[in-house]
């Protein structure tokens, strides 16, 4: 017979079932009766065990191109870690969850102790903002000038343009240059969770026949663009410069310049009009090119 106390009380022949509800131990006694008589009654303990996991602790975002791993953890020991989606973060046995693509997965962490088993899960985003970077040309002559242009396919903010010394106002998407040798330039840009991409492009400065290029106009207003009045050439070894005003004064002489004239004379910025130069190029050949024309000034 089947007792709920150690003493007293009515038996029953049908076995208790253990209520699962609540975690903690639960006290059942049975008896067995021969020829009329009962025995003494025997305690059965039945335990009701509860794991109780705590929820996962760590980062939720993971940032592709910068800190592509992230460490989670739970104060509960010696439970596994799974990732739903593998194709975008995969999380091995320490909960170290490692991104591989832009998405987000759910990763869950289950403790088993006999037949008892509790599980927790935390959704992980990996974000990239995926950054192009776009020109009007690849190649282009000395003096010449080319569009650059940063999109993504997503919302993004640009932070940054390499080489830093190229650009003005380093936080436009779009961006006119005036390279003077093959250079790659590059831009970096963040998405509204903080991650940054960056991306690159090569423009390749292509020499004309005479190798040397002398622009016809400048505008030294400051604005980072076309500044200055110098010779072009990838393959020039020293230039020397005269600027002449239109009453014949020379008013600039540079030699093995490399920005050229910013249209200054003592400092001063000289007025809009047309002015005379006289150069001497020396390539790295040695060969030696005397140029003489008019630039023109602009504002």
């Amino acid at each position: 017979l089947w007792y709920s106390s150690a003493t007293g009380g009515t038996g029953t022949t049908s076995a208790p079932v253990p209520a699962t509800g609540a975690s903690g131990n639960t006290s059942y006694y049975v008896s067995q009766t021969v020829d009329g008589c009962e025995s003494v009654r025997a305690e059965i303990v039945v335990q009701v065990g509860e794991i109780n996991l705590q929820p996962i602790t760590g980062n939720t975002l993971i940032c592709l191109n910068s800190t592509t791993v992230t460490q989670l953890s739970n104060t509960t020991a010696g439970g596994s870690w799974t990732s739903s989606n593998t194709s975008v973060a995969t999380v091995n046995n320490n909960g170290l969850v490692t991104a591989i693509a832009a998405g987000t997965t759910t990763i869950r962490y289950r403790v088993e102790q006999g037949s008892c088993a509790d599980e927790v899960e935390l959704d992980v985003t990996v974000s990239n903002p995926e950054i192009n970077l776009t020109a009007s040309s690849l190649t282009l002559n000395p003096g010449g000038n080319v569009t650059l242009t940063a999109s993504a396919s997503t919302a993004f903010t640009v932070v940054n343009w390499l080489p830093e010394s190229a650009f003005t106002d380093r936080t436009l998407t779009v961006q006119t240059i005036f390279p003077v040798s093959t250079t790659t330039y590059s831009v970096v840009g963040q998405n509204p969770a903080g991650c940054l991409d960056t991306a690159s492009v090569q423009i390749e400065v292509i020499a004309g026949d005479e190798e040397i290029y002398i622009p016809n106009a400048f505008t030294p207003n400051g604005d980072g663009i076309n500044d200055f009045f110098r010779v072009y050439g990838n393959q020039i070894r020293e230039t020397e410069m005269l600027i002449f005003n239109q009453w014949g004064e020379k008013i600039y002489e540079a030699k093995n310049t490399i920005n050229g004239w910013n249209g200054r004379h003592k400092g001063k910025l000289q007025p809009s009009g047309v002015y005379i130069y006289v150069v001497r190029i020396t390539l790295n050949n040695r060969e030696v090119l005397n140029r003489k024309g008019s630039i023109n000034l602009l504002r």
